[in-house]
């Protein structure tokens, strides 16, 4: 990733150099601190360019995303640079920034000083300089491999193919808009892949069925833990549940938390009332202040309580019809953790409620006492609630008779079979799956000869 400032020229011919290298510092603070927070790694500056690795020194998940997310961090900064601004009449700092993805080979550490840098060979250093080069103002340029590897999470816009200095070939370009808005909870299911039937989970889907069940029928909660290893299948357990509920038309909530924000107190959370007061990114403060008067109305806890303190969990300032909360941090926590499982258990009372929490092995402290909260009231509300989570977590919450744990193990060779037969459109060749030898000839396309 390439990172540059645009009008720096120009600003510095307005500031003298001492106030400029305050200006500069502080960029290269806005990138240091995006990138810290990304977990990539600062290759070098140069002036008021930034070379970044993602995946150099330490590999992490979805280190093209890491990219994205940490160029739009820096953008979001940005106003505030700005504004601390004096003197520029007028002038205002941008960035630009390309950012590509393949292999290069990281060689020996050559230089001296501050000079000392480690040489890096392959096309793909030369390519982000050459996307941040085309890159306008506030622009974020990626490669094809880069959109390739992060998929739909981000908006873009296609500019089609351009030919770039020491690029033998034209490249795909795409510009990254921001993230892509969070799809609808009635959509979130309706894939191809969801509509397959799971293989080899029957007794997995059985006890998610049964718990739904009894919780509805009972009237008690239950809580259910699914561990397993990535991609192996925990969401797609998951989603037969919150289908179910679904077609009965009662209330489901997924909840998620995030790599990016293990250090965010209540993340899951603040995003989850986000998404229930429908804010829009254009809304400003007084229409967000509405939406969130609104989505918390229908509730019991009394409005200029709850609003507060809900306002203050979403980093939203309030006018002055409402009382400060003359609360100590600790106390603060204390009340919006309380506010947050009384909505949770009266949504339950009124029909049975199914919570999902996702992705647990990234949560917060925070996020894991509140969760600790759940699970001792759910027993007295209709709530089932069900975390997924990685093998390297380790719940920190004592056992409980409510508590049903599910580990999914890696499936048996036919049901892998079976499985890449449905992904694959192809036919199984009876013969391999009795285990007899096979006497088709060299053309046979069944799976028998992959």
């Amino acid at each position: 990733m390439f990172c540059d400032l645009v009008n720096s020229t120009h600003l510095s011919v307005q500031l003298d150099p001492e106030d400029m290298g305050d200006v500069i510092r502080a960029y290269q603070e806005i990138v240091s601190e995006a990138v810290r927070r990304f977990d990539g790694y600062i290759a070098k500056f140069m002036g008021d360019g930034v070379l970044i690795y993602f995946g150099y020194p330490n590999a992490q998940e979805k280190d093209a995303e890491r990219a994205v997310r940490t160029s739009l961090a820096i953008l979001d900064a940005m106003p505030a640079l700005n504004a601390g601004i004096a003197g520029g009449n007028g002038t205002r700092l941008a960035v630009r920034i390309g950012i590509a993805s393949g292999i290069v080979v990281v060689g020996e550490t050559i230089g001296e000083g501050a000079a000392r840098e480690q040489t890096v060979v392959g096309d793909t250093p030369n390519l982000a300089a050459r996307l941040q080069g085309l890159a306008g103002p506030d622009a974020i340029l990626i490669s094809a491999a880069t959109r390739d590897l992060v998929g739909d999470i981000f908006a873009y816009e296609a500019l089609g193919a351009r030919a770039l200095k020491g690029i033998g070939e034209p490249v795909q370009v795409w510009r990254v808009a921001g993230v892509q808005a969070e799809e609808e909870e009635d959509h979130e299911f309706e894939t191809t892949a969801s509509e397959l039937p799971l293989v080899g989970r029957d007794e997995e889907i059985g006890l998610l069925r049964r718990a739904w069940q009894q919780t509805k029928e009972e009237g008690h909660g239950q809580i259910v833990f699914i561990s397993g290893e990535p991609g192996i299948g925990k969401s797609a357990l998951v989603d037969t549940v919150r289908r179910a509920v679904r077609a009965e038309g009662l209330t489901r909530v997924t909840l998620r938390c995030s790599p990016y924000h293990t250090n965010s107190a209540l993340y899951p959370a603040i995003e989850h009332f986000k998404r229930l007061a429908g804010w829009q990114p254009e809304d400003g403060s007084a229409v967000r202040r509405a939406k969130l008067e609104s989505s918390l109305t229908p509730y019991r806890l009394p409005r200029e309580e709850a609003v507060p303190l809900f306002a203050s969990l979403l980093s939203l300032p309030l006018d002055d019809g409402y009382p400060q909360l003359d609360l100590t941090p600790e106390q603060l926590k204390e009340h919006t953790a309380d506010a947050i499982v009384a909505l949770t258990l009266e949504e339950a009372e009124r029909q049975p409620l199914l919570e999902v929490w996702e992705d647990v092995h990234w949560a917060d402290p925070s996020t894991l006492d509140l969760l600790g909260q759940l699970i001792d009231q759910a027993p007295t509300v209709p709530l089932l609630i069900v975390l997924t989570f990685r093998p390297e977590f380790v719940p920190p919450w004592p056992a409980r008779s409510h508590v049903r744990p599910l580990t999914l193990n890696r499936l048996e060779r036919p049901q892998i079979e079976v499985l890449a037969t449905r992904l694959g459109g192809a036919r199984l060749c009876r013969r391999r799956l009795s285990s007899t030898s096979c006497k088709r000839p060299t053309g046979c396309r069944c799976l028998s000869r992959s």
